[in-house]
């Protein structure tokens, strides 16, 4: 019987944008409870990276590709109702998770132009 490899999802680290911080305390200041999720989010994503969704390329905002010259991009849901984005990139001790916004769910969806009802 041959030996069952699993691939491990762990990420080396966790890295935050600028823009994440900034988003992280404008939306903080009046809810804690969304600081405790996004501390979560940082531990889940840091056990396991893939636990976003991947977010298909022809949604992008050009501004993502411009501004940190993405090849990947995922999003988390929070239960306050917002989405923050990620992507991965290799660093020298293995995938590190990037955060790069925090997002309202309704600004998510115009941002990435899903039709919002």
């Amino acid at each position: 019987m041959s030996p069952t490899f699993v691939r491990s999802h762990k990420a080396s680290s966790i890295r935050e944008t600028d823009d994440f911080r900034d988003c992280v305390l404008k939306h903080t200041k009046k809810n804690n409870a969304l600081s405790v999720e996004i501390r979560q989010l940082k531990e889940n994503l840091l056990a396991d990276y893939a636990k976003g969704e991947k977010i298909r390329k022809d949604v992008w905002p050009q501004y993502y590709t411009r501004k940190w010259g993405l090849n990947n991009l995922f999003k988390y849901d929070l239960r306050q109702g917002y989405r923050a984005t990620y992507t991965l990139q290799f660093d020298g001790a293995g995938i590190a998770v990037v955060l790069l916004e925090l997002l309202p769910h309704d600004q998510y969806d115009r941002q990435f132009r899903y039709r919002t009802s």
